[in-house]
């Protein structure tokens, strides 16, 4: 083990604030130095202030265009150029951040990645051949990562794994919202829409308002809550009905899916962690997520392509019987940690041994 090493972790969304904060953690309790960087994008800096991660360096921030994203991603690379020589670390591990392996590779920094969106094979293509190791979880395909599938790095569990092995919800945080934690919630999270990967511009207008006003008219008694990711969305999900709460402060996800009956996502990582709590989720999102289709097989999930199958999926969910619905819940979460584990120190492991080598 290399003490003193420095790492430096760079995030560029809060899921991966989350995600490097827990990193950085284990590798400062067994000796190394980190700092972290990140961008305004909605939810990292909020994520930041939630997880206690104090000072985040916060370079650049994000575009939605093709053009725009390509410019702002070499401005941040030029930008972190100074941070990093002054850091001088031995190490840089991000989410398969562009801007982090332009600044790696001129720098002469080992770069190690974790990841589980190789849809994004661009971002692949361009840093996969100038990254040391990526680090995937191991229900994934190794061949997902063509042409560098001798780089990877097969992890115990899914990254959610990490946070949700010692997650506990709190009321609070949702009562300061204006939840009333005695009605029955359904949860619903929008489509990444201007993600690079991204094709279904107009997935809001075909498929999820349509969904949303057929299940508030069907289900009065619960409170149908949104998570909308950017604030165009805000505007949109105001106007389809009074009866539907739009969150557009941070909130935590397991904190608001522990006290969800049902969520219908359009991402991938609260498909996950709805799991590990035991709660049935939807996913209506229109590609292929690995971890979820996993899920979906193992039936600790669902999966919709329609707004009438979602519709029907729902109704069948929440018209069960609460004892049915706990008993299903318990086995799901039963059968993840029988397949899983936390593979944060599998992560530390690989993170010591790239300095080593």
């Amino acid at each position: 083990m290399v003490y003193g090493m420095k790492v430096w972790l760079d995030a560029l969304t809060g899921k991966q604030i989350l995600l490097a904060k827990c990193i950085a953690d284990e590798l400062e309790r067994r000796g190394a130095k980190t700092i972290i960087t990140t961008r305004k994008f909605k939810g990292t800096l909020e994520m930041a202030e939630y997880v206690g991660l104090k000072n985040p360096i916060v370079i650049g921030d994000y575009g939605r265009t093709l053009q725009e994203k390509l410019r702002k991603s070499l401005e941040r690379s030029l930008k972190l150029i100074d941070v990093i020589s002054d850091f001088d670390p031995d190490l840089c591990i991000s989410h398969f951040s562009p801007d982090a392996g332009r600044v790696t590779i001129g720098l002469g920094v080992k770069h190690i990645c974790t990841h589980d969106t190789p849809q994004v094979h661009y971002i692949i293509r361009m840093s996969g051949m100038i990254v040391e190791k990526i680090m995937i979880p191991k229900i994934m395909t190794s061949k997902s990562y063509f042409p560098v599938s001798y780089k990877v790095v097969k992890l115990r569990g899914p990254f959610s794994a990490i946070w949700m092995k010692k997650f506990k919800p709190s009321r609070k945080e949702l009562e300061e919202k204006g939840l009333d934690l005695d009605k029955p919630i359904v949860t619903i999270r929008t489509h990444e829409v201007y993600a690079s990967y991204s094709t279904h511009r107009s997935f809001d207008s075909d498929f999820m308002i349509p969904l949303v006003k057929k299940l508030i008219k069907r289900f009065p008694e619960y409170q149908f809550v949104i998570l909308p990711r950017y604030s165009g969305q805000e505007r949109i999900y105001e106007k389809v009905s009074n009866k539907l709460i739009v969150v557009k402060d941070f909130i935590y996800a397991p904190n608001l899916l522990s006290f969800s009956k049902l969520l219908i996502c359009g991402g991938g990582s609260m498909i996950e962690e709805a799991a590990f709590l035991g709660v049935p989720s939807i996913s209506v999102y229109p590609g292929k997520y690995e971890i979820t289709e996993f899920l979906v097989r193992k039936k600790a999930a669902f999966k919709a392509s329609s707004v009438e199958e979602a519709y029907k999926l729902s109704c069948e969910i929440l018209s069960k019987p609460e004892n049915m619905k706990d008993e299903w819940g318990a086995h799901v979460r039963e059968m993840l940690w029988r397949i899983f584990d936390d593979p944060l120190p599998q992560i530390a492991d690989e993170a010591f041994k790239t300095i080593e080598s």
